[in-house]
């Protein structure tokens, strides 16, 4: 620089022509202290959040691991589907891998097995034939299939919302329920009892679905109840929406926004008309990084 002015002939040396260019456009304030600006960020400011975005490697997301999170089932059910699937349960193949042996018996096993994952919630003889059950009355094949395959089974087979959010909780309370049971025969001394796993998967299910859709009205026969989540149609509601015109002498303003991820990168807009609906200004703007509300209250506060 010279003369706190860029020096181009120096940053053409440097520089491709185009990028010479744009360094020249910045414009430098003596005034003004210098500060860093942190690209990973919308605003240029520095996060732990947007650092940690930007070191971690991410990994893919798994239909699996995707469909097990609703804002409906309960957090502690849904944290133990993702150990599961990860295979993070403490079991006492697990546990062997730390080389921590022990005497080992699959609590859900008949005919006597060592605790292994995939026995525990599948192919155990009880387990089998709690998904059976289920399996039979939703018609969804699972035989012969693993853990994983049977939950993926589960998850393509919708025929509406109200079904596919039903399809979409149910494998995850039976791996909870079969988890439970498993716990307080082993740690209680309790008895597994087919009956009361299916009981208390169909009590949850119940639950799950009322919290989600209470308007709907299921029948008190299990059987007969999913049969008519099933056979549910979507029902059409069409509703005209007329835009009003301001009193006389007023105003009216219309705006609108967005934030994605909110927060995250952020925009809004806004329209102004008079009393005869004439359009007087439109206006759209970038607000950085913000929240959905944020973003809105920008929005009102251009316009206005």
């Amino acid at each position: 620089m010279i003369d706190s002015r860029w020096n181009k002939e120096k940053l053409q040396e440097f520089l491709r022509t185009n990028l010479v260019e744009e360094v020249m456009k910045t414009v430098i304030h003596e005034d003004k202290e210098d500060f860093a600006i942190w690209m990973p960020s919308n605003n240029g400011i520095f996060t732990s959040k947007s650092a940690w975005r930007k070191l971690r490697k991410k990994k893919g997301i798994t239909l699996t691991a995707n469909m097990i999170w609703h804002p409906k089932v309960p957090f502690k059910v849904t944290f133990f589907m993702s150990r599961m699937i990860s295979r993070k349960l403490p079991t006492d193949d697990a546990i062997q891998k730390f080389n921590i042996n022990g005497p080992s018996r699959c609590t859900c096993y008949t005919r006597g097995h060592t605790e292994v994952s995939e026995y525990l919630f599948r192919k155990g003889d009880i387990e089998d034939e709690v998904w059976k059950y289920f399996s039979g009355i939703c018609g969804i094949s699972t035989q012969g299939k693993d853990t994983r395959g049977t939950l993926i089974s589960w998850y393509h087979k919708t025929k509406n919302k109200v079904h596919s959010f039903f399809l979409q909780c149910l494998p995850s309370i039976i791996c909870w329920e079969i988890w439970k049971c498993r716990c307080s025969m082993r740690y209680e001394g309790s008895k597994i009892n087919i009956r009361s796993i299916i009981s208390q998967v169909v009590f949850l299910s119940r639950i799950l679905i009322k919290a989600q859709f209470p308007s709907l009205d299921l029948d008190k026969e299990w059987l007969v109840a999913s049969e008519q989540i099933e056979d549910l149609k979507s029902r059409i509601v069409i509703q005209t929406l007329q835009w009003q015109k301001p009193e006389a002498f007023c105003f009216k303003l219309n705006t609108d926004r967005c934030s994605k991820e909110n927060p995250g990168s952020s925009g809004g807009g806004g329209i102004l008309r008079n009393d005869k609906g004439e359009l007087l200004v439109a206006f759209a703007a970038y607000f950085g990084n913000c929240s959905n509300i944020e973003a809105k209250a920008k929005a009102i506060q251009i316009g206005l």
